[in-house]
């Protein structure tokens, strides 16, 4: 992995792995991780009332929330491969609708970058590559889906706290 401030982590592989199950059991992992990271900052939060621990929570939860947008070369573009490859287009559909609401330079450089990466999957596809089980499929929506529940759920509560303070300051010390 090679960590961009601010960004997160690039991770190189050494080559495909050999199914789009495998390759979603890969993506999983990092919001999964970073997911826990900010379970365990509101954890905290909670117990210290900490302000700073309830905004670093929201913002974990945030950012892994973004990264499960099911475009390529996001963690939530390589899952969305083994549910059905029909599901970029969902992911399109949703990174442009944020894009326009909020001009992120980041997710249109995203949003390019994927759109050449799903162009070469479905131009040159690896035989055989998508051709996983319907059991598997399933196991791997109810994984994304059921992560997403909990990054909402998590997020919410971490704000629930932060409305209460004025004008968002408070979390920051600056209040």
């Amino acid at each position: 992995p090679v960590f961009i401030p601010f960004v997160g982590a690039f991770i190189a592989m050494r080559g495909r792995p050999r199914d789009a199950f495998v390759e979603a059991i890969v993506g999983i992992g990092g919001p999964l991780l970073g997911t826990i990271g900010a379970a365990l900052c509101l954890g905290a939060a909670i117990v210290t009332d900490f302000d700073l621990l309830y905004a670093l929570a929201s913002v974990g939860f945030l950012l892994n929330l973004f990264n499960m947008i099911p475009i390529s070369p996001l963690d939530g573009g390589r899952i969305a491969g083994a549910i059905s490859r029909g599901f970029w287009v969902v992911g399109y559909a949703v990174g442009i609708t944020v894009f326009l609401a909020t001009w992120p330079p980041i997710l249109g450089f995203i949003l390019l970058v994927g759109l050449f990466t799903i162009v070469q999957r479905w131009r040159h596809p690896v035989p055989g590559y998508y051709d996983i089980p319907a059991s598997k499929r399933v196991a791997v929506g109810a994984s994304y889906f059921g992560l997403m529940a909990l990054m909402v759920f998590g997020m919410a509560a971490s704000d629930v706290h932060l409305q209460h303070l004025s004008g968002g300051q408070a979390a920051l010390g600056l209040a």
